[in-house]
């Protein structure tokens, strides 16, 4: 008579390596086939859901390729002159996540 799927599966499902804390069942069992690229989105950024913090080694995380510079507030998409010498201190999935961030691209100021 009871569901299997009801809310006691939550209570056997620990999450693991996910921090979204806003579904913590769903989300564990929704990404199940896509975890890397899920893991990467799940953990909101310092600029929102479509930033993530620079890798160890300063590189951008796999699907995050445009750099953004905090001092400056300004985005380098990868075909950017500036792109080579820009030091992400952020990294952004897509230009509109930097311009919602507050980013600009160089010589908008």
């Amino acid at each position: 008579m009871a569901d299997p799927n009801s809310a006691s599966t939550g209570a056997q499902q620990a999450p693991t390596g996910t921090s979204s804390g806003q579904h913590s069942d769903k989300s564990t069992d929704d990404t199940s086939g896509s975890d890397d690229q899920r893991t990467v989105r799940a953990v909101a950024g310092p600029y929102g859901s479509d930033s993530a913090e620079p890798n160890a080694d300063g590189s951008g995380p796999d699907g995050f390729p445009i750099k953004g510079d905090a001092d400056s507030m300004l985005y380098h998409v990868p075909d950017s002159r500036f792109f080579a010498r820009t030091k992400a201190g952020v990294w952004f999935a897509t230009e509109e996540g930097a311009r919602a961030a507050g980013f600009n691209p160089p010589g908008s100021h």
